[in-house]
């Protein structure tokens, strides 16, 4: 749980970022955190069953 809130932080530290700079190293950057989130909540189901 800890885990998926760090990278929340980050998801949103990405997003200023991307607002600041306007890069798409940032966009390559939130997508990949959403690809590990997706892996994390997937993760859980499959440990709660």
């Amino acid at each position: 749980m800890l885990i998926i809130f760090i990278l929340r932080c980050w998801y949103i530290s990405a997003f200023f970022f991307e607002r600041a700079v306007g890069s798409s190293s940032a966009l390559f950057l939130k997508s990949e955190v959403q690809k590990v989130e997706y892996f994390f909540m997937i993760n859980e189901e499959v440990n709660a069953s």
